[in-house]
């Protein structure tokens, strides 16, 4: 029950910007003045590479929400960023829990320099290419006594 309870907690706190994204990939225009489209969502997970770096330099593991092609806001993911290496300032390698590939290291290969995200995620999610990341609200709970 607490981990059910815990992921409601996490929808709470993300489930509009899941539902942004998902609306400015799809649904937004691409022109002005909406920010809109693809290039949008690598924009913005420009913001999050930067951020995630920041948050996993003072040693805190930090949530992330993966927004993919996909319409349905349900086949989208979280997974916890503890790690990363950094071959540019717009490339690298995050290093992830992802609870779908439990019991192994799991890896999300990013390029942000080119016109859309280009991401390989050791753990693939079928069907449903990476567009865009951002660092979650998160706010810590301690499970029951």
């Amino acid at each position: 029950m607490y981990l059910w309870r815990r992921l409601l907690d996490s929808w709470a706190l993300n489930g509009a910007t899941f539902l942004e994204w998902i609306a400015r990939l799809h649904i937004l225009p691409m022109r002005w003045p909406f920010d809109a489209g693809p290039r949008a969502l690598r924009d913005r997970s420009r913001v999050a590479w930067l951020a995630l770096q920041q948050h996993v330099d003072a040693g805190d593991p930090i949530p992330l929400g993966l927004v993919g092609d996909a319409r349905d806001p349900f086949l989208d993911h979280q997974v916890l960023c503890y790690g990363y290496e950094r071959r540019s300032e717009l490339a690298g390698t995050i290093y992830v829990y992802d609870m779908n590939c439990p019991g192994r290291a799991q890896t999300i290969e990013i390029d942000l320099s080119a016109e859309v995200l280009v991401a390989t995620e050791s753990c693939p999610r079928m069907d449903n290419a990476l567009r865009g990341f951002f660092c979650e609200a998160y706010a810590a709970q301690l499970p029951p006594g």
